[in-house]
């Protein structure tokens, strides 16, 4: 369920040919360059009512629907970073994110 390119019950992008494409959002830190399409950012917070949210968001440049997304999910989130979180942050690496103050710690990964 969700609209064509993000599944909101799953927390799964479905959008084909995306770097996370069937990789399930629950628990992680969802980091991103900037939003792709449109349709999965208006219902991206509704992730919180099936339990499959991220627990934050960091991306480097959004628009108008990723901060309601943001707004709706509920969770830490920083956006509009000075350089792009993506190119910095890998999987596996350990993210913690003050929204309040708009910082992100990076442990990296051994």
């Amino acid at each position: 369920m969700g609209f064509r390119n993000f599944d909101f019950r799953l927390g799964v992008i479905t959008e084909r040919n995306h770097p996370l494409q069937g990789i399930p959002l629950k628990g992680k830190v969802f980091v991103f360059p900037t939003p792709r399409g449109s349709g999965g950012w208006s219902s991206f917070g509704k992730t919180t009512q099936y339990g499959a949210n991220p627990t934050a968001m960091v991306y480097w440049k959004g628009n108008a629907l990723t901060i309601r997304g943001a707004m709706w999910l509920g969770r830490p989130t920083v956006g509009e970073c000075e350089e792009d979180p993506s190119k910095i942050i890998d999987t596996g690496d350990w993210v913690k994110v003050d929204g309040d103050r708009g910082i992100v710690e990076v442990t990296k990964k051994e």
